[in-house]
């Protein structure tokens, strides 16, 4: 606990008690209990799958009563995200199951590979966005689609901003799945905008200090690695990861590997989104507007958390105790039903 913010720390060691990896979020006390409860009409059961040898579990959300319900297999953002995605107190994956549920809509949403096992990931120098991300994307959508109560021939597949942004890769996999939901995601590789994060967030107090300017050089420096990663030394990490996954990274162009999806492609984004920005939006918009099977919504209001707020966006809203906005998910399900 600090004066000022308080911090979660994370020592990661190896069997030898050596440190392998470090990492430090905010976190904000919870003042209250969580008094958001799962409607009447809903169920929850927990599912486990199997993905490169990992268990990975989560929840499988529909009504109560029913069958035969389309599908929704939440992919996380960057970072160790629970099955809720949880930030501070907001849920945005539990907002969104929830409401589709009681629209006669299941999902499943799972921890997240890092989440539940981030000594490993951070030690393996092979790892790369297939263990990050895809291959317990395809996985999780295998496990669902044998489930009793849906139908396998409406299954989605919904990506949120890093999930969004392998969601081509996903369906080259994934090859029962009826449609996909792009939601807050890059068109580019992080190298083209995690720069323009930093100084962002650096301008939040109007004042850039010498430890800021600091910080941003030395990700300046970074990122220029990234140009050519097969020169990144063997046992240094770049961005938090080793040179393999930078490696994989560069020979990937998410819009140019879209053009291969010919199913139903809901993009989504938040016009206040100040990590993935609306400039990423325009990029998918310029290449695939015209295509039939994609469409585009922004929202005024909203975040990188599809939340509803005001003036100019920080981190700091996101400790404010919100809800996915409603619209957004009813443009989920008119989507889906259609």
């Amino acid at each position: 606990k600090c004066s000022y913010e308080n911090y979660n720390l994370q020592v990661n060691f190896d069997g030898n008690r050596n440190i392998v990896g470090f990492t430090y979020a905010e976190y904000a006390e919870k003042d209250s209990a969580d008094d958001r409860k799962i409607p009447d009409s809903v169920m929850e059961t927990d599912y486990s799958f199997e993905s490169d040898g990992f268990i990975l579990s989560g929840t499988f959300t529909s009504p109560k009563e029913g069958t035969d319900f389309p599908v929704v297999i939440f992919v996380h953002g960057s970072g160790p995200c629970d099955r809720d995605e949880s930030i501070f107190e907001n849920k945005p994956f539990r907002d969104i199951a929830w409401a589709l549920a009681e629209q006669g809509i299941a999902s499943y949403r799972y921890e997240k590979r890092t989440y539940l096992y981030a000594q490993e990931a951070l030690a393996e120098a092979t790892f790369t966005i297939y263990q990050e991300s895809i291959n317990d994307a395809v996985a999780a959508a295998d496990m669902v689609s044998g489930l009793e109560s849906i139908n396998p021939s409406k299954l989605y597949i919904l990506g949120h901003s890093l999930g969004g942004y392998v969601m081509p890769r996903i369906a080259e996999l994934q090859r029962q799945a009826a449609g996909y939901i792009i939601m807050a995601a890059p068109a580019e590789h992080i190298k083209e905008y995690v720069v323009d994060q930093y100084k962002y967030l650096a301008q939040e107090d109007m004042v850039v200090s010498t430890e800021e300017q600091q910080q941003i050089a030395n990700i300046i420096e970074q990122v220029k690695l990234l140009d050519n990663p097969e020169d990144i030394s063997a046992n240094e990490r770049i961005l938090g990861a080793y040179k393999d996954y930078w490696i994989d990274l560069n020979r990937y162009d998410a819009v140019k590997s879209a053009k291969a999806i010919e199913l139903p492609i809901l993009v989504l984004q938040g016009e206040r989104d100040y990590q993935v920005t609306m400039e990423q939006y325009e990029l998918w918009k310029k290449a695939f507007e015209s295509k039939d099977n994609w469409t585009f919504l922004s929202y005024p209001t909203l975040n990188h958390l599809m939340m509803a707020g005001e003036g100019k966006p920080s981190p700091s809203e996101y400790k404010i105790k919100s809800n996915v906005d409603p619209s957004i998910i009813q443009d989920m399900i008119d989507f889906i039903n259609q």
